[in-house]
Protein backbone atom coordinates (compact mmCIF):
# COMPACT_ATOMS: atom_id res chain seq x y z
CA UNK A 1 0.00 0.00 0.00
CA UNK A 2 1.48 3.41 -0.96
CA UNK A 3 2.26 5.98 1.71
CA UNK A 4 -0.32 8.69 2.19
CA UNK A 5 0.76 12.30 2.57
CA UNK A 6 -0.91 14.48 5.18
CA UNK A 7 -0.49 18.25 5.15
CA UNK A 8 -2.21 19.04 8.45
CA UNK A 9 0.27 17.47 10.85
CA UNK A 10 0.28 18.81 14.41
CA UNK A 11 3.55 20.38 15.47
CA UNK A 12 5.49 18.26 17.96
CA UNK A 13 3.73 14.98 17.06
CA UNK A 14 5.19 12.21 14.85
CA UNK A 15 4.57 12.73 11.14
CA UNK A 16 2.17 10.10 9.83
CA UNK A 17 4.32 9.46 6.77
CA UNK A 18 7.17 8.51 9.08
CA UNK A 19 4.83 6.38 11.17
CA UNK A 20 3.60 4.46 8.10
CA UNK A 21 7.16 3.78 6.99
CA UNK A 22 8.48 2.71 10.38
CA UNK A 23 9.66 -0.92 10.37
CA UNK A 24 11.74 -1.10 13.55
CA UNK A 25 10.36 -3.00 16.53
CA UNK A 26 11.32 -2.14 20.10
CA UNK A 27 12.11 -5.19 22.24
CA UNK A 28 13.71 -5.96 25.57
CA UNK A 29 16.02 -8.68 26.86
CA UNK A 30 16.19 -9.20 30.62
CA UNK A 31 18.13 -11.39 33.04
CA UNK A 32 17.83 -11.57 36.83
CA UNK A 33 20.63 -13.34 38.72
CA UNK A 34 21.61 -13.88 42.34
CA UNK A 35 25.38 -13.40 42.22
CA UNK A 36 26.12 -15.26 45.47
CA UNK A 37 27.71 -18.18 43.62
CA UNK A 38 28.89 -16.56 40.39
CA UNK A 39 28.80 -13.21 38.65
CA UNK A 40 26.47 -12.35 35.81
CA UNK A 41 27.57 -13.06 32.24
CA UNK A 42 24.64 -11.92 30.09
CA UNK A 43 24.71 -11.55 26.29
CA UNK A 44 22.07 -10.15 23.95
CA UNK A 45 22.16 -10.44 20.17
CA UNK A 46 19.58 -10.22 17.38
CA UNK A 47 19.23 -12.00 14.04
CA UNK A 48 19.29 -8.72 12.12
CA UNK A 49 21.94 -7.21 9.86
CA UNK A 50 21.55 -3.99 11.85
CA UNK A 51 20.00 -3.30 15.24
CA UNK A 52 20.41 -0.59 17.85
CA UNK A 53 20.70 -0.81 21.62
CA UNK A 54 18.74 2.19 22.90
CA UNK A 55 18.90 1.70 26.68
CA UNK A 56 20.62 -0.46 29.28
CA UNK A 57 19.26 -0.65 32.85
CA UNK A 58 21.10 -2.32 35.73
CA UNK A 59 19.44 -2.73 39.13
CA UNK A 60 21.31 -3.99 42.21
CA UNK A 61 19.45 -5.28 45.28
CA UNK A 62 21.98 -3.84 47.76
CA UNK A 63 24.91 -1.42 47.92
CA UNK A 64 27.44 -4.24 48.24
CA UNK A 65 30.57 -3.36 46.28
CA UNK A 66 30.80 -5.12 42.92
CA UNK A 67 32.52 -4.74 39.56
CA UNK A 68 30.47 -4.55 36.37
CA UNK A 69 31.28 -4.16 32.70
CA UNK A 70 29.18 -3.41 29.62
CA UNK A 71 30.90 -4.34 26.37
CA UNK A 72 30.33 -5.03 22.68
CA UNK A 73 31.65 -8.42 21.57
CA UNK A 74 32.30 -10.03 18.20
CA UNK A 75 30.48 -13.36 18.02
CA UNK A 76 29.34 -16.03 15.58
CA UNK A 77 25.56 -15.89 15.68
CA UNK A 78 24.53 -19.28 14.26
CA UNK A 79 20.88 -19.40 13.20
CA UNK A 80 19.03 -22.58 12.22
CA UNK A 81 18.47 -22.77 8.46
CA UNK A 82 20.47 -19.62 7.74
CA UNK A 83 24.18 -20.18 8.48
CA UNK A 84 24.36 -23.49 10.34
CA UNK A 85 25.72 -26.13 7.92
CA UNK A 86 28.91 -27.12 6.13
CA UNK A 87 30.03 -30.02 3.93
CA UNK A 88 33.20 -32.09 4.23
CA UNK A 89 34.58 -35.38 2.97
CA UNK A 90 37.13 -37.59 4.71
CA UNK A 91 39.06 -40.51 3.23
CA UNK A 92 36.97 -43.63 3.66
CA UNK A 93 33.64 -41.82 3.86
CA UNK A 94 31.21 -40.04 1.58
CA UNK A 95 30.76 -36.26 1.55
CA UNK A 96 28.64 -35.40 4.57
CA UNK A 97 26.84 -32.43 6.07
CA UNK A 98 27.56 -31.05 9.53
CA UNK A 99 24.91 -28.87 11.19
CA UNK A 100 26.00 -26.50 13.95
CA UNK A 101 23.68 -26.06 16.92
CA UNK A 102 21.93 -22.70 16.88
CA UNK A 103 23.47 -20.26 19.34
CA UNK A 104 26.00 -17.52 20.04
CA UNK A 105 29.66 -18.57 19.87
CA UNK A 106 33.04 -17.09 20.62
CA UNK A 107 36.24 -18.56 19.18
CA UNK A 108 36.62 -21.28 21.82
CA UNK A 109 33.01 -22.45 21.81
CA UNK A 110 32.73 -22.37 17.99
CA UNK A 111 35.84 -24.57 17.66
CA UNK A 112 34.37 -26.98 20.23
CA UNK A 113 31.02 -27.12 18.41
CA UNK A 114 32.68 -27.85 15.03
CA UNK A 115 34.73 -30.64 16.64
CA UNK A 116 31.63 -32.13 18.26
CA UNK A 117 29.77 -32.24 14.94
CA UNK A 118 32.73 -33.75 13.06
CA UNK A 119 33.28 -36.40 15.74
CA UNK A 120 29.58 -37.31 15.59
CA UNK A 121 29.04 -37.31 11.83
CA UNK A 122 32.26 -39.24 11.05
CA UNK A 123 32.10 -41.54 14.10
CA UNK A 124 32.20 -44.64 11.87
CA UNK A 125 35.79 -43.83 10.88
CA UNK A 126 37.05 -44.36 14.45
CA UNK A 127 38.96 -41.07 14.43
CA UNK A 128 38.60 -37.91 16.47
CA UNK A 129 38.98 -34.37 15.22
CA UNK A 130 40.89 -31.41 16.61
CA UNK A 131 39.71 -27.89 15.82
CA UNK A 132 41.82 -24.92 16.92
CA UNK A 133 41.33 -21.20 16.36
CA UNK A 134 44.63 -19.29 16.34
CA UNK A 135 45.40 -15.85 14.89
CA UNK A 136 41.86 -15.71 13.58
CA UNK A 137 42.05 -18.90 11.51
CA UNK A 138 40.56 -22.33 12.15
CA UNK A 139 42.69 -25.44 11.70
CA UNK A 140 41.01 -28.85 11.45
CA UNK A 141 43.00 -32.09 11.85
CA UNK A 142 42.12 -35.69 12.69
CA UNK A 143 43.75 -38.45 14.72
CA UNK A 144 44.09 -40.77 11.71
CA UNK A 145 45.95 -38.30 9.47
CA UNK A 146 43.22 -38.84 6.87
CA UNK A 147 42.80 -36.48 3.93
CA UNK A 148 39.86 -34.11 4.32
CA UNK A 149 38.14 -31.70 1.93
CA UNK A 150 35.97 -28.73 2.84
CA UNK A 151 33.37 -27.86 0.19
CA UNK A 152 32.28 -24.26 -0.01
CA UNK A 153 29.64 -25.51 -2.45
CA UNK A 154 28.85 -29.23 -2.47
CA UNK A 155 27.67 -30.43 -5.89
CA UNK A 156 28.47 -34.11 -5.33
CA UNK A 157 24.89 -34.92 -4.31
CA UNK A 158 23.53 -33.75 -7.65
CA UNK A 159 22.29 -30.42 -6.37
CA UNK A 160 24.02 -27.25 -5.31
CA UNK A 161 24.33 -27.21 -1.51
CA UNK A 162 26.18 -24.28 0.02
CA UNK A 163 28.22 -24.48 3.20
CA UNK A 164 26.24 -21.66 4.78
CA UNK A 165 28.41 -21.69 7.92
CA UNK A 166 31.55 -21.14 5.84
CA UNK A 167 31.78 -17.39 6.36
CA UNK A 168 31.50 -17.75 10.14
CA UNK A 169 34.21 -20.43 10.04
CA UNK A 170 36.51 -18.48 7.71
CA UNK A 171 36.18 -21.04 4.90
CA UNK A 172 35.07 -19.06 1.85
CA UNK A 173 36.48 -21.46 -0.77
CA UNK A 174 37.09 -25.19 -1.16
CA UNK A 175 40.04 -26.45 0.91
CA UNK A 176 41.90 -29.75 0.52
CA UNK A 177 42.25 -32.61 0.16
CA UNK A 178 44.78 -32.43 2.98
CA UNK A 179 45.37 -33.91 6.42
CA UNK A 180 45.13 -30.39 7.87
CA UNK A 181 42.57 -27.82 6.73
CA UNK A 182 43.18 -24.14 7.47
CA UNK A 183 40.50 -21.53 6.86
CA UNK A 184 41.41 -19.08 4.11
CA UNK A 185 39.95 -16.02 5.86
CA UNK A 186 40.59 -14.75 9.38
CA UNK A 187 37.51 -14.42 11.57
CA UNK A 188 37.09 -12.01 14.47
CA UNK A 189 35.49 -13.85 17.38
CA UNK A 190 37.61 -12.80 20.32
CA UNK A 191 37.55 -9.01 20.25
CA UNK A 192 35.63 -7.04 22.84
CA UNK A 193 35.10 -3.29 23.14
CA UNK A 194 34.45 -2.10 26.69
CA UNK A 195 31.80 0.61 26.88
CA UNK A 196 31.45 0.91 30.65
CA UNK A 197 33.85 -0.47 33.28
CA UNK A 198 33.09 0.07 36.97
CA UNK A 199 35.17 -1.29 39.87
CA UNK A 200 33.91 -1.71 43.45
CA UNK A 201 30.76 0.22 42.59
CA UNK A 202 28.04 0.59 45.23
CA UNK A 203 25.33 2.24 43.10
CA UNK A 204 21.86 0.72 43.31
CA UNK A 205 21.07 1.41 39.66
CA UNK A 206 22.81 2.34 36.44
CA UNK A 207 21.18 3.56 33.21
CA UNK A 208 22.86 4.03 29.83
CA UNK A 209 20.90 5.73 27.04
CA UNK A 210 23.59 6.40 24.43
CA UNK A 211 22.56 4.45 21.28
CA UNK A 212 24.85 1.62 20.21
CA UNK A 213 24.78 0.31 16.62
CA UNK A 214 25.06 -3.48 16.35
CA UNK A 215 24.89 -6.20 13.67
CA UNK A 216 24.01 -9.91 13.53
CA UNK A 217 27.52 -10.97 14.59
CA UNK A 218 27.87 -8.63 17.54
CA UNK A 219 26.54 -9.06 21.05
CA UNK A 220 26.02 -6.74 23.97
CA UNK A 221 27.64 -8.36 27.01
CA UNK A 222 27.04 -7.46 30.68
CA UNK A 223 29.23 -9.03 33.34
CA UNK A 224 29.55 -8.56 37.10
CA UNK A 225 31.78 -9.97 39.79
CA UNK A 226 30.46 -12.36 42.45
CA UNK A 227 28.87 -10.16 45.10
CA UNK A 228 26.03 -11.99 46.85
CA UNK A 229 23.33 -9.63 45.59
CA UNK A 230 20.59 -9.87 42.98
CA UNK A 231 21.39 -8.14 39.68
CA UNK A 232 18.68 -7.29 37.15
CA UNK A 233 19.89 -6.38 33.66
CA UNK A 234 17.48 -5.06 31.04
CA UNK A 235 18.52 -4.27 27.46
CA UNK A 236 16.12 -2.30 25.26
CA UNK A 237 16.81 -2.39 21.52
CA UNK A 238 15.30 -1.67 18.13
CA UNK A 239 15.33 -4.47 15.58
CA UNK A 240 15.03 -3.13 12.03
Amino acid sequence: MPLKKYFDEVAGLPNRIDEQGRTSVVKTSTEVLNTAAAGMDFSTTVNESKWTVTEIDLLFSAATARDFTISKKSVANIVFGRNDRFWMSVDGATTRRMTLTEGIYDGTTLAAEIKAQLDSVFSDLSVTFTVVLALGKLTITNSGSLNMTFYSVNTRTGTRRNSTAGDNMGFTADQGPATSLVSDTAIDLDSSYDIIVQSASTVLSYIMTDPLIMDSDSALNITTSTAGIVVTAKVTYEAN
